[in-house]
């Protein structure tokens, strides 16, 4: 046995080594295209009722934050109508220093 004949021993194990990282790489996307494709057919199927849900809790929490929060708009805003009238009330009468 000499040094040739290792050399192409070697050369095969580089080969069969090469062959198998990209066997194992190429089965590895291989199989995550295909567990991807596979959620895309299914997930809709199982979010919708999800989506239904979440849509009924977002429309009850939406009526119960409007109908908490409606009576402190309604008293800053009347407040803020009654400071504007009493301003318009004491506010001393102006004189026209051009007339």
């Amino acid at each position: 046995m000499n040094l040739g004949f290792w050399r192409d021993i070697a050369l095969v194990l580089l080969a069969l080594e090469a062959f198998l990282g990209v066997l194992v790489a190429g089965a590895a996307c291989y199989f995550a295209i295909r567990g991807v494709r596979w959620l895309k057919a299914n997930i809709p199927r199982v979010t919708r009722p999800a989506r239904y849900y979440l849509m009924q809790t977002e429309q009850v929490v939406r009526r119960a934050g409007t109908s908490a929060v409606r009576p402190f708009i309604w008293s800053g805003a009347t407040a803020a109508r009654v400071r504007a009238a009493w301003r318009g009330l004491k506010r001393p009468e102006r004189r026209n220093s051009h007339v």
